[in-house]
């Protein structure tokens, strides 16, 4: 079963490709936030670590979105992809990315804010109240 697995994440998601693109998108994010609020280069590096967990976690639903979106015209046209011939199938990528969301969002945040990590850069935030958990 690993194997299956392994060899999608090769085939349509190559981490070792896509881990660096991610790591220079998520710096640089981080970098100009830090830049634009007066900070200079952010002391911490939590901050850059949540940043690249968060857009690989995105880049990774957008893989598995489009295998969804994109499922009857590989099917009919690329049939050597791994959906269409039966290495993994869409509910399988449907659970995944489900358990992606729901534990990269709200535990996620909740476990942040408890760390006072939210806390900071909801401060600033007008919407503050209904978007990010109270710090505890």
């Amino acid at each position: 079963m690993t194997n299956r697995w392994q060899l999608y994440q090769r085939e349509r998601f190559p981490i070792l490709t896509y881990a660096p693109l991610i790591a220079a998108f998520s710096f640089s994010a981080v970098s100009v936030s830090a830049f634009l609020r007066g900070q200079g280069v952010p002391a911490e590096a939590r901050g850059f670590l949540v940043a690249f967990i968060s857009v690989f976690l995105f880049f990774l639903q957008l893989r598995i979105a489009d295998e969804f979106k994109d499922h009857e015209d590989d099917a009919r046209f690329r049939p050597y992809r791994p959906v269409p011939r039966g290495l993994v199938t869409l509910p399988e990528l449907g659970t995944l990315s489900a358990g992606f969301t729901h534990n990269a969002s709200p535990s996620w945040m909740t476990a942040a804010a408890s760390r006072g990590w939210c806390a900071r850069i909801c401060s600033n935030s007008a919407t503050a109240s209904s978007n990010c958990p109270s710090a505890a």
